[in-house]
């Protein structure tokens, strides 16, 4: 894959800003209508979604940084500030857009849970778009590969030439099929938070997979598994616990409901 959709002299339009641009107006488009519900106009929902992720980009990278900082910042204070050389986390951008969204939803008196259940979806549409960004600029590359699906990309000279699994085609693809999988839970929803909570068990399933197939990390923890698996370890039974403990009073205040009539 080429980096570089277009240079125009100076100017350099790069695939994944194309792609962060398609995943940042689908999101909007999705989060629009359920907006509505939430009482937000259409500019207000603009607006979060803008807010949520300029808010997700420092997140991530500041997580990058600290997390590199040795090898790639110590001394070079400028790199900080040039995203475009690579260096995002997801993790580290979720984190603080929740922590974004915590303080908006108290700020404006609106509900968190049903603003994370009406995001979730646009999070995991907007999320699959930029990681064909990433295909097409050639980050987050996967470990060789001998099966016909392989594909061989132009950059980084690491793994250039040599058949690697398209590991963020598989990402992809694989939160495609979320963001429908949450329109189905949230028709059936048992309580508020539920399509959010759902979210985050099925997204850190699908990242523990795909990273077994990651190229560009390390796998040092334990000889064998990624950072990144160990958070979404510690997401899947977050949400997990979080949602046993509110579907058992959801059921809880049916029946009390039932009782009383």
């Amino acid at each position: 894959m080429f980096p570089v959709f277009l240079k125009l002299g100076p100017l350099t339009i790069w695939w994944y800003a194309i792609w962060i641009v398609v995943g940042l107006l689908a999101a909007y488009r999705l989060f629009r209508k359920r907006a509505e519900r939430l009482g937000l106009s259409p500019q207000e929902a603009f607006n979060l979604i803008l807010l949520l992720f300029w808010c997700g980009v420092l997140g991530a990278r500041v997580y990058y940084v600290v997390l590199y900082w040795k090898e790639e910042f110590a001394g070079r204070w400028l790199e900080i500030l040039l995203i475009n050389h690579g260096g995002l986390v997801y993790f580290g951008g979720l984190a603080s857009a929740v922590l974004t969204l915590i303080l908006w939803a108290r700020v404006k008196g609106k509900s968190l849970a049903a603003l994370a259940d009406a995001l979730a979806g646009p999070l995991a549409l907007a999320h699959a778009f930029g990681r064909l960004g990433c295909f097409m600029g050639g980050c987050c590359y996967g470990t060789k590969c001998d099966h016909f699906w392989a594909v061989q990309l132009q950059v980084p000279p690491a793994v250039a030439g040599i058949p690697v699994h398209p590991v963020q085609l598989y990402e992809s693809f694989g939160l495609f099929y979320l963001v429908v999988a949450l329109m189905v839970v949230e028709g059936m929803a048992r309580f508020p938070g539920h399509v959010a909570l759902t979210y985050g068990l099925l997204y850190s399933i699908l990242r523990f997979i795909v990273e077994f197939f990651r190229g560009d990390v390390p796998h040092d923890v334990l000889g064998r598994f990624t950072v990144a698996q160990t958070l979404c370890a510690v997401l899947f039974f977050t949400c997990w616990l979080s949602s046993a403990r509110m579907g058992y009073r959801a059921s809880m205040a049916k029946k009390r409901v039932k009782l009383e009539q």
